[in-house]
């Protein structure tokens, strides 16, 4: 599924635009606008409890008013605890326009039909603790990481109990298991709270990914 529609050129906009690669073979790049989108595309592509993300997703349109109103989320997840849409935005902005230009409601019962929730997400939400640090660093392993290292370290840790910790995971991965833990949460074989400090004491259990 492709955005619905094309992300702003950068000459014709004030933001940052791009394209964000994709982690694993089945994945597709995403479009971004704005740093704060590309921050957040980020996160939902290596945290454990997303299945999938997408861009700009469809287009509602809803009467408000007597009048015809348009509305692209920023994103659709699909998660462990059902699909959620998402609106991508500065506080500076959101405090301007609280109800999105006195779309909320309509927004939010569009969803609504849809099974799904809606979400606006900030800085606060996308910068709390070490949540964005953290998925920038898996994400950068598992770009990094070759598909037989992969499979290697997947057969070494099939037979370990879960949870673990970091600590006993060096003991079967050597001297680069930073490295290997870190391509395993982005790719989502691995799962931790990504939003607390990183550390040898810190908590790994099995990723939504089948091994």
């Amino acid at each position: 599924m492709q955005p619905v529609r094309r992300p702003a050129k950068r000459r014709a906009s004030s933001c940052t635009t791009g394209i964000l690669p994709p982690i694993g073979e089945t994945a597709r790049p995403l479009a971004f606008e704005g740093r704060l989108d590309l921050d957040f595309q980020i996160i939902m592509s290596v945290a454990p409890h997303v299945q999938r993300y997408i861009e700009q997703p469809e287009t509602f349109r809803f009467s408000l008013d007597g009048r015809t109103r348009k509305y692209t989320p920023d994103g659709l997840a699909w998660t462990t605890f059902g699909q959620i849409f998402f609106e991508v935005k500065p506080k500076a902005k959101l405090a301007r326009s609280p109800d999105l230009d006195g779309r909320l409601e309509s927004i939010r019962q569009e969803c609504q039909t849809r099974n799904a929730a809606f979400s606006i997400v900030t800085e606060d939400e996308i910068r709390v603790g070490r949540l964005l640090s953290n998925s920038t660093a898996v994400w950068s392993a598992a770009q990094d990481i070759d598909r037989h290292e992969v499979q290697r370290i997947c057969r070494i840790l099939r037979a370990t109990k879960f949870p673990s910790t970091v600590n006993c995971l060096a003991l079967c991965l050597g001297p680069r298991h930073w490295f290997f833990i870190k391509a395993l949460i982005g790719l989502k074989f691995l799962a931790t709270d990504l939003s607390k400090p990183l550390s040898s004491r810190t908590t790994v259990t099995r990723g939504g990914r089948d091994w």
